[in-house]
């Protein structure tokens, strides 16, 4: 699984999984069957003045109205053409604007990341950004509506079709960027090689085939006389977490990759084994590093694998599943939170780099001068 999904920074997800309600109403779970609710849905149905819902439609909107109240952005529910489109955006490219996009603590639609080469980057949108309307309809912090528009899922064919994003940026007046939404193809893995044996390899996304795309590239770049490995996870929003263990399980000797803890307070520890890519390391990041980012970041400089340049990543640590219900339809629920091996759960703080180097996103560009996160980091292997 990846993080082409329909919402937010992509998220770290750790199974779909096939999930049946069957002798599980009890405790809050009551409420399906509770008396109160029926009332008020008969009352609703005989008098209400206009269309009323099917009984379908009207158990997905309660449904969705529940996992609402958590005022979780990754906790929600998908009816069944939702969650099928949801499963197709995870397992394949889609149409849209190639933006990863949250809500933040003030309730904005706010980017993450634009991934690279496509219609939000070409824009030149930013980390930080506030998508404030699209199409002329203010979004009120409605992060699936965002999503729902800027795809252009309301559209029968939305490729090749225009979209008003209306952007708010700190020190600026609110501006519109008109772009063309496209088919968005995430390459996950690149890398070439620079000067005095240094091998660059970008990871953009912690799809289902990276860590297999990872290993290629490592395999190229050691044939070309590789002798010392920079990894850039700048703007990598995340993805699986099976992959980006396994990444971390290559680049690390016998040690802990990350634990999980659950709500019950139970611990899963993921750990490498001894074999490794024997050579020196370090790790590119910046704030739209996250999530499986910065699970790989966490565990290369708590086991003082890596030396981490670059600015404080973004700051989630937590674990959604994805659940698929026995009619089709499928919710995604927070339901653990993950650590770095030395204990500490980086949600809402992030992880500092060991070396601090400011830089606009705009400058980024692989070998170029100006990219001083990039040259910081070759120094640093270098000395």
């Amino acid at each position: 699984m990846n993080n082409k999904l329909k919402i937010t920074i992509a998220v770290v997800i750790t199974a779909v999984i096939t999930f049946t309600l069957t002798n599980v109403l009890n405790g809050s779970l009551q409420v399906l069957d509770n008396v109160k609710m029926k009332e008020a849905m008969t009352v609703f149905s005989y008098t209400y003045n206009g269309d009323v819902p099917d009984r379908e439609a009207m158990t997905d909107g309660a449904i969705s109205g529940i996992l609402e109240l958590t005022n979780d952005p990754y906790t929600n529910y998908y009816n069944k053409e939702d969650f099928k489109r949801y499963l197709e955006d995870v397992q394949g490219n889609f149409v849209g604007l190639g933006v990863v996009v949250t809500l933040d603590n003030d309730g904005y639609v706010t980017v993450v990341a634009p991934y690279e080469d496509t219609p939000a980057y070409r824009a030149g949108m930013l980390t930080g950004d506030k998508i404030i309307k699209v199409d002329g309809e203010d979004l009120n912090g409605n992060l699936d509506r965002a999503v729902y528009l800027m795809k252009g899922q309301d559209l029968k064919n939305p490729e090749g079709t225009d979209v008003v994003v209306t952007i708010r940026r700190e020190g600026m007046a609110d501006f519109d960027v008109t772009m063309t939404r496209e088919v968005i193809h995430v390459k996950s893995v690149t890398s070439h090689m620079l000067d005095d044996g240094v091998g660059y390899l970008k990871i953009t996304s912690f799809d289902e085939d990276t860590d297999e795309e990872f290993e290629e590239n490592v395999k190229s770049l050691q044939k070309s006389g590789m002798s010392k490995l920079v990894i850039d996870l700048r703007n990598n929003p995340g993805g699986d977490f099976d992959v980006v263990c396994k990444i971390a399980d290559s680049l690390l000797g016998e040690s802990v990759i990350t634990y999980t803890e659950n709500k019950k307070g139970e611990k899963v520890y993921q750990r490498s084994d001894a074999e490794m890519i024997d050579c020196p390391v370090a790790v590119l990041i910046n704030q739209g590093s996250a999530s499986a980012s910065e699970v790989l970041t966490g565990a290369l400089k708590d086991n003082k694998r890596a030396v981490v340049v670059g600015e404080t990543s973004y700051g989630k640590g937590i674990v959604q599943s994805v659940f698929k219900l026995s009619d089709g339809s499928g919710m995604s629920v927070t339901t653990d939170k993950y650590f770095t091996p030395s204990g500490v759960c980086i949600h809402g703080i992030g992880i500092q780099p060991d070396v601090e180097v400011q830089m606009e996103i705009t400058a980024i560009q692989p070998d170029s001068k100006d990219d001083v996160q990039l040259q910081k980091a070759i120094e640093m292997l270098l000395q």
